[in-house]
């Protein structure tokens, strides 16, 4: 079972996701940029950061899919980081910056970054183009539990916490409200 990343031929394992094909193959975790998958949670695809170009014949014409959950299938062209996709990764991000504070953006002196500012970092995000939307960013910081701290000003609705309740604890007492994090 072969396909092709860059139009180099490989083998492919029966019900890989082209993220996790060229992960494996290029030996890198951030060889494509995700920002909704989680390793330990089932692939969600709802951002489309890790969204990559594929076709049926080399540099044939290529359609845009989401390499988290689409499985990799006999003969496919893989082309992970093509201009295009830089330009659409980028404006997703951009996109999402519209609602989440400037100030946490790039992580602080000294801290580590997040997910989230790693893979801004990865995508390259100098400054945002978009003035801010409709946000939620004046949500208070919620301090209440003695071990989980909830800004909610931060979320980028990846939805990874709402799966993680779910698919990790077995509990759903988070779920998501017209785009806000809510207790059910």
């Amino acid at each position: 079972m072969t396909a092709y990343i860059n139009n180099t031929k490989f083998d492919y394992h029966q019900g890989e996701t082209i993220l996790d094909f060229v992960r494996r193959i290029e030996k890198k975790q951030d060889a494509i940029p995700t920002m909704c998958q989680d390793n330990r949670l089932e692939n969600f695809g709802s951002c489309r950061v890790c969204s990559v170009d594929v076709a049926l014949e080399k540099d044939g014409p290529a359609k845009t899919m989401a390499s988290c959950h689409t499985p990799v299938s006999e003969g496919l062209y893989i082309y992970p980081n093509t201009e295009r996709m830089q330009r659409l990764r980028k404006n997703i991000v951009e996109l999402v910056l519209t609602d989440y504070p400037e100030n946490k953006i790039f992580p602080s002196e000294g801290k580590k970054a997040t997910p989230f500012q790693e893979t801004i970092a990865q995508i390259g995000i100098p400054s945002i183009r978009y003035p801010n939307g409709l946000n939620h960013l004046p949500i208070e910081t919620d301090t209440a539990h003695p071990y989980i701290k909830s800004d909610l000003s931060q979320c980028i609705n990846c939805y990874r916490c709402v799966r993680a309740c779910e698919e990790i604890q077995g509990d759903m007492i988070i779920g998501m409200s017209d785009g806000d994090l809510q207790p059910i």
